[in-house]
């Protein structure tokens, strides 16, 4: 897929489906990366392969209800084989809290795949509902 806009759409909705097969296959290579970019959050996940990335989201379902939060897409910027993903996240936690989150998201893609993804939240409010 060489239009950055549409393979990062698309990127977000096969996520959200919770399709992770098809996720890894077409979106993700050996040497993906995501990377929280929440210092004040100790153990922030820094995920260096498309293995370990779909390994973290697939195990959404122990903190959210339905597996995840539900994120929508509010703008995308695209820079060449960049893009900047303004977004918003809400789902129910087992713990019985709303997470009601934002997000910034910096990808880099190369040849149809995403290659690394910064992702920029409200880590107070994560730290706050996920809280025991």
């Amino acid at each position: 897929m060489s239009d950055v806009r549409a393979l990062v759409s698309e990127f977000f909705e096969t996520m959200g489906r919770g399709d992770f097969d098809r996720l890894r296959s077409e979106f993700l290579t050996d040497g993906s990366s995501w990377t929280m970019m929440a210092p004040s959050m100790p153990g922030g996940p820094v995920m260096e392969s498309g293995d370990a990335i779909v390994a973290f989201f697939a195990g959404g379902g122990e903190v959210f209800v339905d597996g995840g939060p539900e994120v929508t897409i509010t703008r995308i910027l695209v820079d060449g084989d960049h893009a900047a993903v303004e977004a918003e996240g809400h789902g129910k936690l087992h713990n019985g809290r709303d997470y009601s989150n934002v997000y910034h998201f910096a990808i880099d893609t190369k040849d149809g795949r995403v290659l690394a993804v910064r992702e920029y939240m409200d880590s107070h409010h994560v730290a706050t509902v996920m809280a025991p």
